[in-house]
């Protein structure tokens, strides 16, 4: 179920204040029965198996604008500012029942009829790329603000600040402050340009400013631990029950930051059925995450870790045409060609280390086994577990 609604006040003549509220409401089940057979040597089931997947969405987003519009003679403004609040649950239960009363009937096929001493009930998704754990649950909290200024419908530049938080991040990292900038040249509005019969418009614009991303995995931080193989302490005979850690914990992760600058330039000629639009731009990405491989030996689960590794540089140039017409009142059509080229490159490299070797200890104390990390730099740092 998905439902969102507005408000908007005009007051003032030159002030609009909007709100808006969104949500979705998602429950969803997969179910999957697998019976006894045998196909061939490697295509077979020794056993009656009924899983099940719940899928559980719920999330809103509410978003509050003021803004100000006005005209003085040949210039224009207008001022924006804002908020928006976003908050996201997702959850994903996996269940798993086999034998017993369990079989090729459909009347059958409940969980509770399974062999209790088999089924199993779990909250994380197992993957080469590590556990994510369930349920997700992020929230976000953003400022922003936008003022335009434009005069005589020539020049026109914008310059915007937003404010992001997210809980995917720890309080020291959680807040990214994103600046931008951006202008713009009509030429074609300018006086020079009356009596020329090349563009029918022409603009050169530019622009520089950074945006966050903040997709890295949710509790990347949280360390998990699965039980193991248990010890006999002092020839007691007793065995009591160990835990081993199956996850490990990167650094604190900050913000992904992409920081760019573009040049480009728009026109218009033959008519108006030719439009030109290049663009030449440089783009890096600060705080580059990215998933550091570490040696499965170490006994953890997952092999990979979420790293704010350094800087990727990415820069190229476009170039599109589009050729649009209208033979007559009936029909029409466009034609559309685009070259360009790009080049990726990592430039800087900030965690100083290349984890080849982790080793951990195992100790175990009275009652319980305890594990310990014992971290050791492989190269000019230290990643801590």
């Amino acid at each position: 179920m998905n439902a969102n609604g507005y408000i908007e006040i005009r007051f003032l003549d030159h002030f609009t204040l909007r709100g808006s509220i969104g949500g979705l409401y998602e429950q969803n089940q997969n179910r999957n029965f697998t019976p006894v057979y045998k196909a061939t040597s490697t295509q077979s089931s020794t056993h009656n198996t009924l899983s099940t997947i719940d899928y559980s969405t719920r999330n809103w987003i509410t978003e509050n604008t003021l803004t100000y519009s006005n005209t003085f003679g040949d210039h224009r403004i207008t001022a924006l500012a804002g908020m928006t609040a976003y908050r996201n649950y997702y959850d994903e239960v996996h269940s798993i029942a086999q034998d017993s009363s369990i079989s090729s009937d459909p009347n059958t096929r409940y969980l509770g009829l399974g062999n209790g001493s088999v089924g199993s009930v779990y909250d994380n998704t197992r993957s080469s790329d590590g556990i994510q754990l369930y349920p997700i649950l992020e929230r976000v909290f953003s400022y922003f603000g936008r003022v335009t200024y434009s005069y005589k419908d020539r020049y026109t530049i914008t310059g915007t600040l937003r404010s992001d938080a997210s809980t995917k991040f720890t309080t020291a990292y959680g807040r990214a402050t994103l600046p931008s900038v951006g202008a713009a040249w009509i030429i074609t509005n300018e006086k020079f340009m009356d009596g020329q019969h090349i563009f029918n418009s022409l603009k050169l614009k530019g622009s520089w400013g950074q945006v966050g991303n903040s997709g890295v995995p949710a509790y990347v931080a949280t360390q998990t631990t699965f039980t193991g193989n248990g010890v006999i302490w002092n020839n007691s005979g007793t065995i009591s029950p160990g835990q081993s850690i199956s996850t490990a914990v990167p650094p604190a992760l900050n913000w992904e930051k992409g920081e760019g600058t573009d040049i480009g330039l728009e026109a218009t000629i033959l008519h108006s059925h030719l439009d030109i639009e290049a663009d030449v731009y440089n783009k890096n990405t600060l705080n580059f995450v990215f998933p550091l491989i570490f040696v499965g030996s170490n006994g953890y689960t997952n092999s990979q870790l979420p790293v704010n590794i350094g800087r990727l540089r990415n820069q190229g140039f476009e170039l599109s045409l589009t050729w649009h017409d209208k033979p007559n009142k009936d029909f029409s059509y466009s034609v559309s060609g685009n070259i360009s080229y790009n080049q990726n490159k990592f430039t800087k490299n900030t965690t100083g280390w290349k984890p080849k070797t982790i080793q951990r200890r195992r100790r175990f104390d009275r009652g319980s086994a305890r594990h310990h990390n014992d971290c050791r730099p492989a190269g000019r740092g230290v990643l801590w577990l």
